[in-house]
């Protein structure tokens, strides 16, 4: 398309769950790129009625000449009808004996909003740093989660990697009670 502006759209469909989406791309030159688009999805969840919801989303990255990468996403659960794939069969489908209902899908939170941050850096030969966080919200419920992070990577010798990552996630359930949960790892 003119003005640096890319379309693109999708659809998905299984058992008890049909979404379809489109959107926009836009290169900015040295501002970096970014997109929106919109999800319609129509899905029903196990012993449920069907139901129709959206989403809209919004993406943005650049990446510098100092090997500084930024990614951010933004996603708006319009209306709480909205159900990804996955969520919708998650109620249908139990892994350890088949595809049938799943109790533990019976409740099951509907999202209004999730935002994430994901940044970069390149430390040349002595690795890479990253840096993240996200929170996560719901439209039937007072829950939400907020996580952070932090990872470095780097080459040892040979073939050799080595990787440092720790994060912490913090999440209020639906009676208000917060966890706070926090993990560092080290692989070679």
């Amino acid at each position: 398309l003119a003005w640096n502006l890319t379309a693109f759209g999708s659809f998905q469909a299984a058992d008890h769950y049909q979404s379809g989406s489109a959107g926009l791309g836009l290169m900015l030159g040295a501002w970096g790129a970014m997109s929106v688009d919109i999800t319609q999805a129509h899905s029903q969840h196990y012993s449920q009625d069907s139901q129709n919801g959206q989403r809209w989303r919004i993406r943005y990255s650049k990446a510098l000449n100092t090997g500084t990468s930024l990614n951010m996403t933004s996603e708006e659960y319009a209306t709480d009808g909205y159900s990804g794939l996955a969520d919708t069969l998650n109620t249908w489908c139990d892994g350890h004996r088949g595809c049938r209902y799943n109790p533990s899908g019976s409740y099951t939170l509907r999202q209004k909003n999730r935002t994430s941050v994901y940044l970069s850096q390149s430390l040349g030969s002595t690795g890479y740093l990253s840096l993240n966080g996200s929170r996560q919200t719901y439209h039937n419920d007072r829950s939400g989660n907020s996580s952070w992070g932090a990872g470095y990577n780097t080459l040892l010798w040979g073939r050799a990697y080595l990787s440092l990552n720790w994060s912490r996630n913090q999440s209020t359930d639906r009676h208000g009670r917060t966890t706070n949960d926090t993990m560092t790892s080290l692989y070679v």
